[in-house]
């Protein structure tokens, strides 16, 4: 049994396909964000002004908000559901 594989323009993809996966990340991370805002209480607009995209490493987004009550604001409390 004989088996032929044409890998032509394989090289090409996989030399961009990290910029790809990066490109898409930076979209999915950004949907992500905006979203979060919509969702966020609108009384000081403090904490949807706060959500931001951070880079960490590569091909990895974190949304996140550095004020000290955002996370009792998404996940809610013991007297407060989310």
């Amino acid at each position: 049994m004989q088996l032929n594989l044409n890998t032509r323009g394989l090289d090409s993809l996989l030399k961009n396909l990290d910029s790809h996966l990066e490109t898409a990340l930076d979209n999915a991370a950004k949907a992500a964000q905006e979203k979060a805002r919509e969702k966020a209480p609108k009384k000081s607009g403090k904490l949807r002004d706060s959500i931001q995209i951070k880079n960490e490493k590569a091909r990895q987004r974190v949304i996140s908000s550095d004020l000290p009550y955002s996370a009792a604001i998404e996940l809610g409390t013991t007297e407060r559901p989310a």
